[in-house]
């Protein structure tokens, strides 16, 4: 079983979704525990990686060693790589 651990400014990123963006958010959260490395490995960031959910971008990291997926970010394209 994978533990998910969402970070505090996902939480806050989630938080103002409308019920369309979160069906969406939610079938990628599935996506990823099923194949974790569907992402795009991000080059300044090790461990992190990023999918696209039009407009937005979801960043998160997978630790296999100990099973546990962190969701780091949910932003615009624009902002979330700051």
């Amino acid at each position: 079983m994978v533990e998910i651990i969402p970070s505090s400014q996902f939480k806050k990123s989630v938080k103002h979704l409308d019920a369309e963006q979160r069906n969406k958010l939610e079938k990628i959260i599935k996506k990823i525990l099923k194949e974790p490395y569907v992402g795009k490995p991000l080059k300044y960031l090790r461990g992190e990686r990023s999918l696209r959910i039009k407009p937005f971008r979801i960043v998160y990291a997978f630790r296999k060693d100990i099973s546990t997926l962190y969701l780091l970010k949910f932003k615009h394209r624009d902002s979330v790589y700051d």
